[in-house]
């Protein structure tokens, strides 16, 4: 799916000279819709309307829809509707299957809060240009952190590519995660001691 939606996004980048871009206010409540979602579908699972096997051939699911097709079966009608809803937003918007539909995309997210390698800014270079929230493919404020643990972040890099200010965006060790890291070493040895 991601790949399908960056291909759609290159074509309509020779047509559009700028994508839409979700509004931040109305963004903090879509990207919310991939885990009403998934509590939507486990209280069916746990309330017995639908069975656990039966969760991936639900129309949104891309990895399942996608190997029943290289099986030889047929896209069910509702997966090819979701499928062709994406591309069309695809052509106007980056990623509205990751940023809004992709259940895989939580448990890919989770780990990002304890990341040791994330994109770091340094406020003391950033011109506050905002071209990196602007490339920025999942909508992330990447101008107002210091060190990038949105959920969304899918290390994409554009951020960096795209700044015209040098050493202002990195990639790197974080100093949150490795102060973590020695305060849970530190309790560990003093737990022993």
């Amino acid at each position: 799916m991601g790949t399908i939606q960056e291909l759609a996004g290159k074509v309509s980048s020779l047509f559009l000279r700028r994508k839409f871009k979700t509004p931040r206010s109305v963004q903090r409540f879509a990207q919310c819709t991939k885990y009403v979602l998934a509590v939507l579908i486990l209280a069916l699972v746990g309330l017995g309307q639908i069975t656990p096997d039966s969760v991936d051939a639900l129309p949104f699911d891309a990895y399942q829809s996608f190997f029943d097709k290289l099986d030889g079966g047929a896209l069910s009608e509702a997966a090819t509707a979701a499928l062709g809803f994406v591309l069309v937003l695809s052509l106007l918007m980056d990623r509205p299957y990751c940023n809004y539909l992709c259940l895989n995309s939580i448990e890919y997210a989770l780990p990002s809060w304890t990341r040791v390698f994330s994109v770091k800014r340094d406020g003391d270079k950033c011109i506050g240009c905002g071209n990196c929230d602007r490339s920025c493919p999942m909508n992330v404020r990447v101008s107002e952190i210091v060190e990038l643990r949105s959920l969304r972040c899918i290390n994409c890099f554009w951020c960096i590519a795209r700044c015209p200010a040098a050493g202002a965006l990195s990639y790197g060790k974080t100093d949150a995660a490795i102060a973590k890291l020695k305060n849970l070493l530190a309790s560990a040895i003093a737990k022993k001691g």
